[in-house]
């Protein structure tokens, strides 16, 4: 009743409508569905015909098609619609090609990463007559892995289970867990626009990125390696290490004036400082001072301290753009 509720037809009280075809074909699904409670595939792409013109007919069909995996050469087919990250319904038809008038569920469907949504439908003894299908919305519990529906019929046909494959973020599999990337987006703003949001990420089984603010882990692939600290990256730059422990014919020592020269492991903090150095200035000496052009010359001179003015800001730093900084963590 919801589907034919929804369609975008026009409003009864145009008078031009409640007499077309279009009215007549709403009231036959409406009618069809409030006697029997469920539509047959044929009113209902009947109705969508009147509603239709040929051209948005054409990508509706088009549509089905594409959606449609024929789980038995008897004619049971399953359609996957809505968000397969997240929440999707299947429907299963049944259109029979050799005279069967249903198909009767032999237990209750199996299914694998994912939950149905207001109770199973596909319980043990339910009927799908020939020309009817049932649908069931679910809810994806891992879009990262497959996940997969299937029942069997009391009647002598093989049903094929349906698959949804696993649909890893993007580039996420090539990408190796510790990389640390820099991103001008926030968080949440991170995840959906890599398709992440869907995932469980206070969950550090399962969260792929995380951002990079000094939290321990005590679970994840990372913490396997690394002993579960993640590196506090918030107000920081980034330094090379200087010696990467991996030998090659060509790699040499670091040169002295570009190696860190405190030998920091990776993911220490280095406080800021100053390199040692120093200045030359004149200063006063004591005894006789002669000043050229003074009726004091050659009396002692002596000079108040006196402070330079205070320039600069709260910090040394180089020009830079601030960062979000994230790292995989599986």
């Amino acid at each position: 009743m919801a589907i034919i509720d929804g369609l975008p037809i026009k409003t009864s009280g145009d008078a031009d409508w409640q007499s077309s075809s279009e009215n007549q074909a709403y009231y036959r699904a409406e009618h069809e569905y409030l006697k029997n409670s469920y539509i047959t595939d044929d009113a209902f792409n009947e109705l969508f015909i009147e509603k239709f013109d040929e051209n948005n007919l054409k990508a509706y069909l088009g549509c089905l098609d594409l959606c449609k995996n024929v789980m038995a050469k008897e004619g049971v087919f399953g359609i996957i619609g809505g968000d397969k990250r997240n929440e999707f319904y299947i429907q299963v038809q049944f259109s029979s090609s050799t005279g069967a008038l249903k198909i009767t569920l032999d237990g209750d469907a199996r299914y694998t990463n994912m939950e149905p949504i207001k109770g199973l439908l596909f319980k043990d003894n339910l009927v799908i007559h020939n020309g009817q299908s049932q649908t069931q919305y679910f809810k994806r519990l891992d879009p990262t892995k497959s996940a997969s529906f299937s029942f069997n019929v009391k009647e002598n046909v093989v049903i094929t289970p349906l698959v949804l494959d696993a649909k890893p973020a993007i580039n996420q599999q090539a990408i190796p867990i510790g990389t640390i990337v820099a991103s001008v987006l926030p968080y949440e703003s991170f995840l959906k626009a890599n398709e992440l949001e869907n995932i469980d990420n206070a969950n550090m089984e399962k969260a792929l990125w995380i951002p990079c603010d000094g939290r321990t882990l005590t679970v994840s692939k990372y913490a396997q390696y690394s002993g579960g600290k993640i590196p506090d990256l918030r107000g920081v730059f980034l330094r090379g290490i200087n010696d990467y422990n991996v030998k090659f014919p060509t790699v040499v020592a670091v040169s002295s004036n570009q190696k860190n020269p405190e030998n920091q492991m990776a993911g220490q903090f280095q406080n800021d400082t100053f390199q040692l150095h120093n200045h030359k200035f004149l200063s006063p000496v004591a005894g006789p001072l002669v000043v050229f052009g003074s009726p004091d010359a050659g009396t002692h001179a002596n000079f108040a301290e006196k402070e330079t003015s205070t320039t600069g800001d709260s910090e040394t730093r180089p020009k830079n753009v601030t960062v979000y900084y994230y790292i995989k963590i599986n």
